[in-house]
């Protein structure tokens, strides 16, 4: 299993900028998959069939667990090989979790503006690394 470790101002950039992004969750989620399409446009027949408010309740799902159990990464871990196994079913691959990420930061950094930065892009580069390690465990079948 991989491991989180963030420090107390780590964690409170990553809670900040959530916050900005998730008060606007339907945006950030179209802003997100419309980036994710541009970079990766073979991942879009994925998710043709869904529609932006089902994307974005799952997004901002997965990403509220995180930041809710981000001092305690061992209680996330159930939640991200669920994760994993679910991603299984689509048809996921682990090389698919890059551009994801890509286009998650890309998002944060978007709907957070003058209050991005390096250590904000910096925290959540762990952050997300963690997620998508732990999730791919479970796509995988390693866990």
């Amino acid at each position: 299993m991989s491991v989180l470790e963030l420090n107390t101002e780590q964690i409170k950039l990553i809670t900040k900028t959530f916050q900005k992004a998730a008060a606007t969750s339907e945006e950030s989620t179209s802003i997100f998959y419309n980036r994710l399409f541009e970079i990766a446009p073979e991942m879009k027949p994925i998710f043709i069939d869904i529609d932006i408010k089902r994307l974005s309740d799952k997004l901002f799902k997965i990403l509220k667990i995180t930041i809710g159990s981000i001092s305690q990464p061992h209680l996330l871990a159930p939640a991200l090989h669920q994760l994993g196994t679910r991603h299984r079913g689509y048809g996921a691959e682990p090389k698919m979790y890059v551009p994801m990420g890509e286009a998650l930061l890309w998002m944060l950094a978007h709907q957070n503006g003058d209050v991005w930065s390096d250590e904000a892009q910096f925290a959540w580069k762990v952050t997300y690394d963690f997620m998508a390690h732990t999730a791919i465990e479970a796509l995988e079948n390693k866990i």
